[in-house]
Parts: C-alpha cells; sequence; structure tokens
C-alpha cells in the first residue's frame, strides 16, 4: 500500500478522536456548569426561605397578666426564657394593667381570689382564663364562680398544665448514711399544726413511742425560714424526715417530699399508693401504712438508722434520678409548660369542662359541664338573681359546714387501716393500738388515714361564709347597677378570629332538607334555594356594640347588636324576627325566633372558624326527622 493513501484514514482516526474528546469535555463542563447551577439555585432557595421563616416568625412577648396576688404579695415579673430556653418567645407574667390587652393568659391564684376585684378591661374568650393553686382542697375553699375558668394549673396530674412540687429525673451517686449524726434519727417541720389529718398529734406519739425526734425542730413556725441555708444545714444531718401532708389527696405531694430528698434524708409518708401513682420508685421512702401499728414504724425506723448498707439501699435511686423542684425550670411542667402551650397561640384545643373547681379539685372522675357558663350567659341574666335567697342559702350552707366541721374534730369515731381505733368513753378518750390498750388519754390521738380533700377545715369553713356573704351584697348591688367589669360578670366579647373579615359562601349542604322540615312548601323552597347562594357574612366591633352584615346578593340583611341582648327586626323570610346574638365556647351564636309563627321553635346557627375558614350548622328538627344545614365560607 502507498502511503499517500493511508493518510486519510490516520486524519479521519485522528479528527474522530478528537471530536470524541471535544465532546466528552465539552458535555463535563456542561455537567459541572450545571451542577455548580443547582447548587447555586438551591442555596438561593434555602437562603431565601431561611430569611422568610425568620422574617415571619412571631418574637412578640408572650403575657400572662396576674389578676391576684400570691400568698398577698405580687407575682414578680419575670422574663421565662432565662429559665426555659426552649421557649422561642420570650414568656412574662406582668400585673401591669397597661399590657392587659396584649395578654396570652390571665391567671387567678385560688387563695387569693377576690371575687369583687376588677379586671383592667372586657373578657376577651381567645384569652384563657387559669385557676392556679398548690394548696389542696381541703385547705383552699376555691371560691370560684361557676364556670368562670378555662384551664387548671395544679398539682393534679389531670390538670391542663401539671404543676407538681417537684418530679425526679437523674442524681449522683453518694454515700448519705456516713455524713449523718448517728444520735439523731427524724426531723418535721411543720406551718400547719390544726390539720384534718392530726399528723402533728401522731408525731407527738411516735416520740413517746421513741423514736428520736428534734424537740427544737418539732414546732410550727417554720415556714418562714423552711428555705434558708441555716434550715437546710440543720436538716441535713439527721437521717429521716417526717414528710406527712396536711391533707390526704391523690396526688397531693408538696416539696416538703421532695426537698427531703436533695437534702439526703428518707422521707416518712402517710400513704404509699400516692406516691407510686406519681411514678415515684418505691424504694425511697417509708410508709406509715406499711405497718400494723406505731410500734412496728418505730421499730423498723430504728432499724435502718442503725444499718449503714440498709440505710444506702434507700439511695440507691440517685444513680438513675435527680430531683426538680417546682422552683427549678422544667420544660415539662409549671410555668415553663404553661409558656410553650401559649407561645402556639389561638384557638387552643378544647380542654375539660370545669365548671366546678373544688368539685373538679375533689374529685376523680371527669366531671362534665351541664349548665352554660356564667362568664359567656347574656348579661340581663344576671339582673334577675335572688341575692336575697343566694344569701339565706349562704348562710344555711356555711352553718352546716361549720357544724360538719366540729363534729368531725371531735365525735368521730375513726379507723386507721383497721389498726388503731379511737372510742369516745364518758368523758375521756380510749386509744387502741392493735391488740393493746392505752387508758387514761385525755385527748383523741390518731392519724387519719382516709382522704379528706372534700372536707373543709374550720377556717376554710368561715372563710366559706364570709365568701358567701360577699356574694350576697356583690349581687345585690349589681342588681341595681349594671354588671361591668367584675370577674363573675364578665362582659362576653366576640374572639378576633370573627372580626373585621369579609366572608363569602362557597359551599353549602341540605339547605333545601332543612327548610322542607321547617314545613316551607316546595315552591318557596325552590325560590329560597335558588336565592340563598354565595352568602357573605361580615362582623365588626363599635365600641361595646356590633354590626353584622349576612344575607345574599338578592337580600341583604344587617344587624346592629349588644351580645346576648334580644332585638326584633326583618328575618330571611321577611318577617319580623326576635333575634339574639351570643358566644358560647369559641362559638359566634345567631338565634332567631319567627314571632308569626312562634310555635316553630327557633333557628339557631352556630359559627365556627377552623384553618382560615368559617363554618357555620344550623339544625331543624321535626318529631323523629333531624337535618342540619352546613355552609362554609372563604374570606375574600
Amino acid at each position: 500500500m502507498r502511503p499517500g493513501k493511508d493518510k486519510t484514514p490516520c486524519k479521519s482516526a485522528a479528527r474522530l478522536s478528537f471530536l470524541m474528546r471535544f465532546r466528552i469535555t465539552f458535555f463535563h463542563r456542561r455537567a459541572r456548569v450545571v451542577y455548580a447551577g443547582l447548587l447555586s439555585l438551591t442555596f438561593l432557595t434555602l437562603f431565601y426561605f431561611g430569611i422568610s421563616v425568620n422574617h415571619s416568625e412571631n418574637t412578640d412577648p408572650i403575657y400572662i397578666y396576674t389578676a391576684t396576688t400570691y400568698f398577698g404579695q405580687n407575682f414578680s415579673e419575670y422574663d421565662f426564657p432565662d429559665r426555659c430556653p426552649e421557649l422561642k418567645r420570650p414568656c412574662i407574667r406582668t400585673d401591669n394593667p397597661q399590657k392587659y390587652s396584649k395578654v396570652s393568659a390571665v391567671i387567678f391564684h385560688s387563695v387569693d381570689f377576690k371575687w369583687t376585684s376588677d379586671l383592667p378591661g372586657p373578657r376577651n374568650l381567645n384569652i384563657p382564663f387559669i385557676f392556679y393553686s398548690l394548696e389542696s382542697p381541703s385547705n383552699d375553699a376555691m371560691r370560684m364562680p361557676y364556670a368562670f375558668l378555662n384551664w387548671t394549673m395544679h398539682y393534679k396530674r389531670n390538670s391542663d398544665v401539671w404543676n407538681p412540687y417537684g418530679r425526679l429525673v437523674r442524681l449522683r451517686s453518694v454515700n448519705p448514711w456516713a455524713e449523718k449524726d448517728p444520735k439523731l434519727e427524724a426531723v418535721w417541720i411543720g406551718s400547719n399544726c390544726d390539720t384534718l389529718n392530726r399528723r402533728l398529734e401522731y408525731i407527738q406519739l411516735l416520740q413517746k413511742l421513741g423514736l428520736k425526734i428534734s424537740d427544737r425542730i418539732l414546732q410550727c413556725d417554720g415556714l418562714e425560714n423552711r428555705y434558708s441555708d441555716c434550715m437546710k444545714t440543720v436538716t441535713s444531718v439527721y437521717k429521716f424526715y417526717i414528710a406527712f401532708e396536711n391533707s390526704n389527696c391523690p396526688d397531693y405531694v408538696t416539696e416538703k417530699f421532695f426537698e427531703t430528698l436533695q437534702r439526703g434524708l428518707i422521707p416518712i409518708v402517710v400513704k404509699r399508693q400516692y406516691y407510686e401513682d406519681l411514678g415515684i420508685p418505691s424504694d425511697i421512702f417509708i410508709a406509715v401504712d406499711d405497718f400494723k401499728t406505731p410500734e412496728e414504724l418505730v421499730r423498723y425506723v430504728k432499724r435502718i438508722a442503725a444499718d449503714e448498707q440498709a440505710y444506702n439501699r434507700y439511695f440507691e435511686w440517685r444513680n438513675r434520678y435527680r430531683v426538680v423542684t417546682h422552683l427549678e425550670p422544667d420544660p415539662e411542667t409549671g410555668w415553663c409548660a404553661l409558656c410553650q402551650k401559649l407561645q402556639k397561640g389561638p384557638p387552643y384545643p378544647k380542654t375539660e369542662d370545669k365548671p366546678d373547681i373544688r368539685q373538679w379539685a375533689t374529685t376523680p372522675r371527669t366531671f362534665q359541664n351541664t349548665k352554660p357558663p356564667y362568664s359567656q350567659m347574656p348579661v340581663q341574666e344576671f339582673d334577675t338573681i335572688d341575692y336575697l335567697g343566694a344569701l339565706v342559702v349562704g348562710v344555711i350552707f356555711s352553718i352546716c359546714c361549720f357544724l360538719f366541721t366540729i363534729f368531725v374534730n371531735f365525735f368521730w369515731i375513726t379507723k386507721y387501716d383497721n389498726i388503731t381505733v379511737f372510742e369516745r368513753l364518758g368523758s375521756k378518750y380510749n386509744m387502741r393500738l392493735g391488740p393493746h390498750r392505752v387508758k387514761e388519754v385525755q385527748r383523741t390521738i390518731y392519724l387519719e388515714e382516709t382522704e379528706d380533700c372534700d372536707r373543709l377545715s374550720l377556717k376554710q369553713a368561715l372563710k366559706a361564709l364570709f365568701f358567701l356573704l360577699v356574694i350576697g351584697a356583690e349581687t345585690n348591688r349589681i342588681a341595681r347597677n349594671k354588671p361591668y367589669y367584675r370577674y363573675y360578670f364578665s362582659k362576653m366579647a366576640v374572639p378576633d378570629y370573627f372580626l373585621d373579615k369579609a366572608f363569602v359562601e362557597v359551599r353549602q349542604e341540605n339547605i333545601d332538607e332543612f327548610f322542607a322540615v321547617r314545613g316551607v312548601p316546595w315552591l318557596i323552597r325552590k325560590l329560597i334555594v335558588g336565592k340563598m347562594k354565595n352568602g357573605r357574612f361580615h362582623l365588626t366591633k363599635h365600641g361595646d356594640k356590633y354590626h353584622i352584615a349576612v344575607g345574599d346578593p338578592g337580600k341583604n340583611l344587617e344587624y346592629d347588636f349588644t351580645l346576648g341582648e334580644k332585638i326584633r327586626a326583618t328575618g330571611y323570610d321577611g318577617k319580623e324576627h326576635e333575634i339574639t346574638f351570643s358566644c358560647e365556647g369559641g362559638r359566634f351564636i345567631e338565634k332567631h325566633l319567627n314571632l308569626s309563627r312562634p310555635e316553630v321553635g327557633e333557628d339557631v346557627t352556630y359559627y365556627e372558624f377552623r384553618d382560615g375558614t368559617l363554618y357555620s350548622e344550623c339544625t331543624a328538627t321535626k318529631e323523629s326527622k333531624s337535618v342540619t344545614w352546613k355552609r362554609e365560607f372563604k374570606q375574600k
């Protein structure tokens, strides 16, 4: 083959090789450009949405208005994120009336509740009114108006915001027995001697049976100094702490138990079940109801106090838990939990009805609301209250409470676990401890084991009497003068999410069936159905008055009204109606009574705002047939 003829295939091969390298390089470069573009686009997208989220995130403070004092002292204004870092918004307690319009919740401390106190402004149904207490019902009459409160912040586990005195999480391991004084056994500090369960007398009995309880600590003036460093130092050298509560109530476990654990003492309690129900390990405390007699209890305590290994076994829980009291930040309970719940904003999920706070606090079952909340009833209904009758009933009830308390304190024959029985014989009291009898005992000595949550102490019974007298006097004043911003007679307010928004109907169901049940003839029904499309709803507020515009393009209806007041105006059918507007449970309610056909009954329409949409329902019932007319509105 000639050399000249070999050049063409070589050139073609070289040219093909070059083109292949060029295309591969080109496509690689283009791929890199595409990849770079995608990365840039991803970065810009994330950056944009990140900025958007940051800009749209609500950082306004959450204000909790304290409407009462706390044991006679003002709640301190405190910025909770300093203690609750998981919060995204500042959470501040305040009693400044100028901030009332901005608050997210209103707190009422039960012990300091004054029925005649004023609120700085009208009640907003978006804002929960919260019952706050750490006292047991036997020491707190819970003088709250019926159906006045929305949430509870309490030591009970079924509270809307659980607020215990403490709980257990992880703790370090130590040798507590080596830190104790061998001459000292038990200590008790009490702030209330006059208790229904007679804890002081039982403690004195334990002393007589040989348990070493410090005489200089056994007194009832320790309330002011119980949290001092000196008191912590004094008590920490003892081995046991008498942690008897002033009331025997489920879930009522106060700071004395949790502080005892923090200080390295073994708590001695009344009833084991109360503590185990809270998830507290059963091997970290001693319970009175585990022993048949007080003598058995004393012998066991003395044996544990003398045995280092047995004593230290009560502290093995420190390898697994630590104590968090109600004075420390805890995201799952107390104020931090309340702030987390409020930062989501209204509307809040519906909670269990608690119209009677005292019955809720003293009853383990769920108490259902059977009456409309007073705070959501029309104002006129309060003007007809028989205040004289309420006063008489209150006085009679208080006298009965007083006599009942006297009976409980002095004349009850009480059993304690079928072991300790007290009998009234002549002018003296005899005390039986198991099979033995101690004679010549001049007064009752017992530890009441039964629950006393539903019983009032004498002090609280007198408070209840005074409260009912105030109710009678204040009801008299309100019957003569129109109610304004009293707690009990708070005016209703329409939730903000109904106001100043123009809604247009987008869907409806069962309109023809609804008017058929109402007895409307077929031809008129068809005319109504044809007209009542593309309805509207627009509600505004002007001072204490409201203005509503409802209807459809063919018929426009406008009303000026005050919540709860009856007005007379033209209805959908062109007839004169008696119309009432009100609020209940976050719903706006419209009632129509056709005055030409009152026997038909009222048409009641319920408006509810959910997820940016307005829904309405109106039910008609005739004999056994019931039909609900449903409508759906969207904001313009």
